[in-house]
């Protein structure tokens, strides 16, 4: 049967685009090349799991990659190839309310509890923790915040600020994480500010910060104030930076904060309102310069609220302003039933492409779940918000009693939040009948969390995996969901979950060879192997380390050889990634890095930081001693001083080093960053000789887009590189001498004349075409298809998917570029 056919004409724009069948199914793995095997034969495979059998993080018998002699393809393939978002960490939340609740057990035990979630190496590893800046759901009464005073006065000179309460608990639980051996980084957030700064005079109920321009007073959202006043953002932007000052002097940095918790919704309980604009001009007008002013390290995220919409992260990520100090948004997930479909996510990464994307807070809000299937739930949740580009992701409560608090209610009496549930129970009993000491039961969600925490570090990236359906065995799925991962040590990480009511046997694959495993029913596994690290990031000049807003990491400079080093302390214009852009290397050096063979694009960042006008510095790079770039001139690219600028170009490796020549022409070479990423294996492009056909107004996309690109103008390099297909068919062979399923075509206006079409596609297989675009931009890409049988096509652009599976005869998609 040939379904789909892919008809000769393919309207694309894109670097390297990948035109996957999907057949009348799912979509099966797609085959890889097969050089520089990164699972070679032989490598061990360690093998956990979590099961509603009773294993708990049980290790299994190691397996072994080997060559697959079955002839049966993989169930997942993984492409460590194909580099996804940065993984920031797991974890959940410290509260006051987990704290009362932990203080309770023996000095051991909370010990033997704490090392369990928190060490890296006995425990579950948590590395990603959040912390309220005061009152919220739960904490305990009297609400409060770091600078309360009485009602009808003000403190803008912050005298009366003071850290007296959480001294109480929510230091102590800090530091009891740090004890047991905890590795992780703290992001803070308010859910009230001060009730003196706010247009209600109140910790509940909303009730705006008084806004410092009457264009920003907003009575929809401010309970109904016009008030205006430039003192109070200014005094909440010194309330951060006291507030982070006085953590770290407890020996607890914050490593970023967020203006407000939620802040659309004025709860019952600690909140406080703020539209778009207003969280806009916080950021880039008070709190961003503020916390540089006063030397605090702590990096700003935004939004923090529900997936149901897109306009509130989008409006502070367009404005320029406040991307100089924004390094992500965190999202939470009550907008619906649990369990929601994260699809404003990826919108809002798509839109804005390089910014990390958090999942930091998210719990049930019904009581406790005891039950193992609550844990598989929360598991689907992970692996959906995963695969929407999301690199972190944080429970909400760590620890509550049976009952599923215990919380405060509110001045009326009435109940804040009601009864929630944690990831672990500390049950206490009740006042009538203590439990002393409390029983600890670690519920299954936090099994599923620890599979990730555990064994996906912060610094790793999410990578492609491809195969299964992770559509439920109710309609006619596998139940498989999976997610693939390489550490920054190159050890990679599989986490696979069966909620299968039986066992599965699932045939994992990379680069050409494979293992075979059998997963128990309603369980989920960690694999991790060792493989060779294929992506470099070096912040030259410097001996410091950097985070990226897109989390990628970046180590002290190394692999150099030649050149000089200094550093400036300027702001760089149009960035939040100033370290990335203000020490460098330069003069007439070089630099060496080992990458295993494979194709790569290398992202040189770039800022003029001594010279003042054009013509004044002017360079040349070589990429294996071919020439890369040749007369850079930073100022007049990136159109001034103290402006980042990024230069990018790809390069294959087939020596084990990746060797990059930076040459003077006018003073000295120089470079600020080197970012180096894999790409697939895809082949070179094909010069077309189609010469009729192309609409007017348009061009043939023989080298450059946008324009017109013919199906049978895929990629050289054959099987496995430029495309797979498993059936081998086609009449048309004189085009090109490596055709592939090719036709003459029977309609000569679609055809241009002098075209075939490609047909005889399976599920699975792909066909690459690599152009180069001239301009960024959204685009449309059209893809023209036809099916005998229903099909359906999806596509990747640079091993990324820009497109769900598509069905019917014409397409167009609208993405950026």
């Amino acid at each position: 049967m040939r379904t789909p056919t892919l008809v000769h004409r393919l309207v694309i724009s894109a670097l390297t685009c990948t035109v996957i069948a999907a057949g009348l199914n799912a979509p099966q793995p797609v085959h890889r090349p097969t050089l520089d095997l990164a699972a070679s034969i032989g490598t061990v495979v360690k093998r956990y799991q979590t099961s509603q059998g009773g294993d708990r993080l049980t290790a299994k018998p190691d397996l072994t990659f080997g060559t697959n002699t079955s002839g049966t393809p993989p169930t997942i393939t993984i492409n460590p190839r194909q580099q996804l978002q940065a993984i920031d960490g797991f974890g959940a939340t410290f509260n006051e309310a987990g704290y009362s609740l932990l203080a309770k057990l023996p000095v051991a035990q909370q010990q033997s509890l704490m090392a369990s979630i928190f060490n890296p190496t006995t425990g579950s590893g948590f590395s990603l923790t959040r912390l309220p800046m005061g009152t919220n759901d739960f904490a305990f009464l009297p609400d409060y915040t770091a600078d309360d005073i009485p009602s009808g006065t003000t403190d803008f000179g912050m005298t009366s600020f003071s850290m007296a309460r959480d001294q109480q608990r929510l230091i102590p639980f800090v530091k009891a994480a740090q004890a047991a051996g905890g590795q992780f980084r703290i992001y803070a957030s308010p859910w009230t500010a001060p009730p003196w700064m706010k247009t209600n005079n109140s910790y509940f109920n909303g009730g705006c910060v008084i806004p410092p321009t009457a264009a920003l007073a907003d009575p929809a959202n401010c309970n109904g104030s016009t008030a205006s006043d430039p003192r109070y953002y200014t005094a909440y932007a010194n309330y951060f930076s006291k507030y982070v000052q006085a953590m770290t002097a407890q020996g607890i940095p914050i490593d970023w904060v967020v203006p407000q918790n939620e802040p659309g919704y004025p709860a019952k309980f600690g909140s406080t309102t703020w539209n778009a604009a207003q969280m806009a001009s916080f950021i880039k007008d008070y709190l961003g310069p503020k916390l540089a002013a006063d030397g605090v390290a702590s990096r700003i995220r935004g939004f923090e609220w529900n997936r149901d919409q897109y306009t509130f992260p989008k409006a502070l990520l367009d404005d320029t302003g406040v991307r100089e100090y924004l390094s992500g948004i965190n999202w939470h997930n009550y907008e619906c039933l649990q369990h929601c479909q994260p699809d404003n996510v990826k919108l809002v990464n798509d839109l804005h492409p390089g910014y990390s994307s958090w999942m930091s807070e998210y719990t049930s809000i019904d009581g406790t779940h005891p039950d193992y299937l609550d844990g598989e739930a929360w598991g689907k949740t992970i692996m959906t918000d995963l695969g929407m580009g999301e690199g972190g992701w944080i429970y909400w409560n760590l620890f509550l009693n049976g009952y599923g608090g215990p919380y405060a209610v509110n001045p009326d009496g009435s109940d804040r939040s009601g009864t929630q549930d944690p990831l672990i129970i500390i049950d206490d009993g009740t006042t009538a009948s203590p439990k002393n000491p409390p029983v600890i039961t670690y519920l299954s969600k936090f099994y599923y969390l620890s599979h990730f925490s555990k064994w996906v570090k912060p610094g790793a990236y999410r990578i492609g995996a491809d195969g299964g359906s992770d559509e439920p065995t109710a309609t006619g799925g596998d139940g498989l969901q999976f997610n693939a991962f390489k550490n920054s040590d190159g050890s990679e990480a599989l986490v696979l979950m069966n909620s299968a009511a039986t066992s599965q046997t699932v045939r994992v694959g990379e680069e050409g060879n494979t293992f075979s495993v059998t997963v128990d029913a309603h369980s989920i596994n960690t694999f991790t192997w060792s493989a060779p690290n294929n992506s470099a990031r070096i912040l030259a000049g410097s001996s410091n380390t950097w985070s990226s807003v897109g989390s990628d990491l970046y180590s002290a400079d190394s692999g150099f050889v030649g050149g000089s080093t200094t550093t400036t302390s300027h702001a760089i214009t149009g960035t939040a990634d100033d370290p990335l852009y203000q020490s460098e290397r330069y003069g007439n050096f070089s630099y060496s890095l080992p990458l295993p063979p494979g194709r790569y694009a290398v992202t040189l960042k770039l800022s003029e930081n001594q010279w003042t006008a054009a013509n004044q510095r002017l360079f040349n790079v070589t990429a294996q001693g071919q020439p890369a770039l040749s007369n850079i001139d930073i100022y007049a690219e990136a159109g001034g001083q103290y402006r980042p600028l990024d230069k990018s170009f790809k390069v294959a490796v087939t020596t084990g080093q990746l060797n990059l020549n930076f040459e003077s022409v006018v003073s000295s070479a120089k470079v600020d960053a080197i970012s180096v990423t894999p790409l697939p294996d895809t082949g070179e492009p094909f010069k077309s000789t189609v010469t009729a056909g192309t609409p007017a107004g348009y061009q043939l996309a023989t080298d450059t887009l946008p324009g017109y690109a013919f199906a049978q103008d895929y990629n050289t390099g054959g099987e496995g590189v430029a495309y797979h297909a498993a059936v081998s068919a086609g009449t048309a062979t004189s085009y090109r001498p490596d055709a592939k399923n090719l036709e003459t075509c029977s309609n000569d206006a679609h055809c241009g004349g002098d075209g075939q079409d490609l047909g005889w596609l399976s599920a699975g297989d792909y066909f690459n075409y690599t152009r180069t675009v001239r301009a960024g931009g959204n685009y449309d890409v059209i893809l023209r298809v036809a099916a005998v049988s229903t099909g359906s096509a999806r596509i990747d652009v640079d091993g990324a998917s820009m497109t769900k599976t598509r069905t019917t005869a014409v397409r167009t998609i609208h993405r950026p570029i």
